[in-house]
């Protein structure tokens, strides 16, 4: 199965290896508002709840990704 971005880690859609700027800057294109049947190919990285939407729970888990130290 092809996980896109996840495969470099959760919040990670650019791939770089940490959750930063530009993916924040990414996040807004796959936000897909809760109850969604499917995640937009290559947004896996941004279902942190893995409940097939990208939603305001997911940002909240991205907002943790993105201020860990």
């Amino acid at each position: 199965m092809d996980l896109g971005a996840y495969e470099f880690g959760i919040g990670d859609f650019d791939c770089d290896g940490s959750v930063g700027p530009s993916d924040l800057a990414d996040w807004a294109g796959c936000c897909n508002g809760p109850g969604k049947k499917s995640v937009a190919p290559g947004c896996e990285a941004f279902d942190f709840n893995a409940d097939t939407d990208v939603d305001l729970a997911d940002f909240a888990g991205f907002v943790r990704a993105f201020l860990a130290p």
